[in-house]
């Protein structure tokens, strides 16, 4: 009787444990980092917050995605696993990315259109590309679109601006990447071959094209690394990356430079 009283309480302990972890990940930990990036946030960030929230008031992607998912043969690995920005913490990410005026953004695989939105918003772009596989997230992205142009609230806040926003229902690797300035990819579920050959694709892009990405890293010499943070997701804290494309070559060739300041 002492044993198997001792084994409930074991069980429920190791129970409470993860409990506690996964509130602590998914709860406390989020809404503690939501409201210091809020209260750091510049006034132009919360009038874009509230145009963003307005937008995604009672929209559930990952209910539009799992429900996608569910219908395909051929989602190997769950390389389609649905997960989404927090918007301050993508605010915050583009200041470190530094967008300029007219550059071009895209999302690779942009699910229900919150990175869009939010570069849309934050960012002065001459056009934001979304490119989402899944004809359900994609006709959602379409209509975030629609309800965008009529929003009281984006009226309200920002009468002035004109937004160039635009959604592509195909995969990205049929997508040209050759126009993109900055590059969001949000890779955690990505990993082995798939991963693979989206670093061949990112061969495509120009040098000084910027990479947000979560979770993994890009190679050297090609790819830059500007900095490395921990973020807040939909998922919790997490790993992003953010690179720059270089010419290897040159790249190399600055390292000697480099060294010829260095005192002996």
């Amino acid at each position: 009787m002492i044993i198997v009283d001792a084994i409930k309480m074991i069980v429920l302990f190791i129970l409470l444990f993860y409990v506690g972890a996964w509130v602590l990940r998914y709860v406390v930990n989020p809404a503690f980092e939501n409201k210091r990036m809020y209260n750091e946030a510049s006034d132009f960030v919360k009038r874009c917050k509230i145009v963003f929230d307005a937008l995604y008031n009672g929209v559930d992607a990952e209910a539009v995605s799992k429900q996608a998912q569910k219908q395909l043969k051929n989602n190997p690995d769950n390389i389609l696993l649905y997960g989404e920005i927090s918007f301050l913490s993508f605010a915050d990410i583009l200041t470190v990315v530094k967008p300029r005026a007219g550059e071009v953004f895209y999302d690779l695989g942009s699910g229900g259109g919150k990175a869009v939105f939010a570069a849309a918003l934050i960012g002065n772009f001459s056009k934001v590309v979304g490119v989402e596989l899944l004809p359900s997230l994609f006709q959602l992205c379409n209509d975030q679109l629609h309800k965008f142009r009529y929003l009281p609230e984006r009226e309200k806040q920002f009468p002035a601006r004109l937004f160039n926003i635009q959604f592509v229902n195909d995969s990205f690797f049929n997508v040209s990447l050759v126009e993109a300035d900055i590059i969001f990819i949000n890779a955690t579920a990505f990993r082995g071959s798939f991963w693979n050959a989206i670093l061949a694709k990112l061969e495509e892009t120009k040098v000084g094209t910027r990479f947000i990405v979560t979770s993994h890293s890009l190679p050297e010499p090609h790819f830059k690394l500007m900095e490395a943070q921990r973020r807040l997701m939909s998922w919790g804290m997490n790993s992003v990356y953010i690179y720059e494309k270089v010419d290897p070559e040159a790249a190399n060739a600055e390292k000697p430079a480099r060294s010829a300041f260095r005192t002996p």
